[in-house]
């Protein structure tokens, strides 16, 4: 047998080194695009790949010329290998890093909406004007890092800066009424040194009523996800009560200012002060939702009163309820509540929701001296048409069950524009419902039952990144709102009926919106039109 020589073998074992070369290449993986990151490949073995199989007959898809359907893609992932916090100078870093629920090892897949939420909740806290989030390639295939940039802003803020007129406590049909300028400010740091901290302080003056207030909030208790919610709140105030009322008062001679005054106007006043203390807790849930637990507890001292009083209701002569205890009284109660908001900005919105909702329970085996349930619930939903169009839907309910005290109540300057609203639940403004309807409203002031619907326009006139004018929106709002007693509902006003026996009324306000680096603020022009007879002498 003829032995091969020794070129035979040299050529054989070269055609054996192309083939493995070959093979080799076949199975090399291609070159990644220089910022892209690589799918997560399994590590554990038996794992499968997360790759959509190749379609076969068997699975329902033909192979036909004629069907051009797309398969859907594979569902990338990716391993985090880090997060890294951007453009923070102020705020601390685990501040930041506390609100990214992923830690290092957790698997990524883009395609949820995750970062997205994530992004929500930072944005949330109002820290921030640019909240941006995206993956960058990690030092592995498959590996990515989350970077997180923020761009800081001006976290003093005035909350409230309100300047108005209000008409004096005199009787409705003395000509020399007088009217009371006051102003509410309200002041807040919602990032104290970077920590998160949030310190604010209220404060409500007027020649008659003041009130202050002093809040303070920390987000994070011992690295827990509690935080701690707390403000203290004095009130020196007066309540008008009594729709034509028919009084009998004695005043004290070393009692309170004015009352001297208010009984010879025949006006039914109950003066009082409230010291306040809450203490509570409260966390984040999810991207978007901050629920929350407070204690209230306060001390009422009722300076002066009528003796006894009774007012006109409809058709009627009945007793006025002051809803306050005499002399000194207390309240005890919990507060439950939740915030839901899903807004893109939270000075000017142009789309999303905002939900608040808060239940209060009083009881006596809290120690306190009145015993009832109070629930809210606002939501808010804003539209856009356009570039520079939007329309935003409101709803508002709220509920009394028991013996609250009247600053419990709702009031008719809770719901409509056309009254200076109450700032520290002090009422500013002695006039009742502008009763445009010609309805029962007009014998509701401090009620348990309350409702408002209402749609405002925005034009955005002005919109700005930076500067001290971010924004300036034109509005206009139009609503119908409902106060009532609940026996009321059930059982029409005497002398109402029909129609008019519906305690409900009509507000609007017309006005324009600013957002500067110190806080929003608005200008709306109601409250001077509530001055005027608008029902033309009816």
């Amino acid at each position: 047998m003829r032995r091969p020589s020794l070129i035979a073998l040299l050529t054989l074992a070269l055609l054996l080194l192309g083939r493995s070369a070959s093979a080799q290449g076949e199975e090399a993986a291609p070159v990644e695009p220089e910022g892209e990151a690589a799918p997560v490949e399994p590590e554990v073995e038996g794992e499968a790949p997360d790759v959509a199989p190749a379609p076969t007959p068997e699975d329902g898809i033909e192979d036909d010329e004629e069907e051009d359907e797309e398969l859907p893609p594979a569902s990338l992932r990716y391993l985090l290998e880090d997060v890294v916090i951007e453009g923070n100078k102020r705020t601390r870093t685990h501040l930041i890093r506390a609100l990214v629920p992923y830690q290092p090892g957790d698997v990524i897949e883009p395609e949820e909406n995750e970062l997205e939420t994530i992004e929500w909740k930072i944005r949330g806290t109002g820290w921030f004007d640019l909240v941006e989030l995206r993956l960058r390639r990690g030092s592995k295939r498959g590996r990515v890092v989350l970077v997180v940039r923020v761009v800081e802003r001006n976290t003093i803020v005035v909350r409230e800066l309100r300047f108005g007129l209000s008409e004096g406590l005199r009787r409705r049909m003395d000509l020399t009424g007088q009217v009371i300028p006051y102003v509410a400010f309200s002041l807040a740091d919602a990032n104290i040194g970077g920590r998160g901290i949030a310190l604010g302080a209220d404060l409500v003056m007027s020649q008659t009523q003041q009130g202050a207030r002093l809040t303070y909030a920390h987000p994070r208790l011992r690295e827990s996800e509690f935080g701690l919610r707390s403000s203290l709140m004095f009130a020196n105030a007066r309540q008008f009560f009594g729709n034509e009322p028919r009084i009998s008062q004695i005043c004290d001679v070393d009692g309170v200012p004015d009352c001297v005054r208010e009984v010879i106007a025949k006006n039914a006043v109950v003066f009082y002060r409230r010291t306040a203390l809450t203490l509570g807790t409260g966390r984040g849930v999810g991207s978007s939702t901050y629920v929350f637990l407070d204690w209230m507890g306060e001390h009422v001292s009722m300076l002066s009163r009528p003796e006894a009083a009774s007012e006109r209701r409809g058709d009627q002569i009945v007793p006025i309820d002051f809803a306050i205890e005499d002399g000194k009284s207390f309240v005890s109660a919990f507060r439950l509540g939740f915030i839901y908001d899903r807004r893109d900005d939270p000075g000017l919105p142009t789309q999303g929701l905002l939900i608040r909702a808060t239940s209060e329970v009083a009881s006596s085996f809290f120690g306190s001296s009145y015993d009832f349930i109070r629930t809210q619930i606002l939501a808010r939903g804003y539209v856009p048409l356009e570039k520079r169009h939007v329309l935003r839907f409101s709803g508002f309910l709220g509920t009394v069950f028991g013996t609250a005290p009247f600053f419990y109540q709702f009031q008719i300057s809770d719901l409509t524009d056309l009254l200076p609203s109450p700032a520290l639940d002090i009422v500013l403004d002695r006039r009742p419902a502008p009763n445009l309807f010609g309805t029962a409203i007009a014998v509701m002031r401090n009620e348990e039952f309350a409702a408002r619907v209402d749609v405002q326009y925005d034009f955005a006139i002005y919109r700005a990144r930076s500067g001290g004018l971010r924004g300036l929106n034109l509005y206009a709002n139009l609503g119908v709102l409902m106060l009532a007693d609940p026996r009321d509902l059930r059982i029409a006003v005497p002398g109402y009926s029909g129609a008019a026996a519906l305690p409900i009324d009509l507000t609007f306000d017309l006005g324009f919106m600013m957002e500067t680096t110190v806080g929003v603020f608005q200008f709306g022009f109601s409250n001077l039109l509530g001055f005027i007879d608008l029902r033309g002498g009816r």
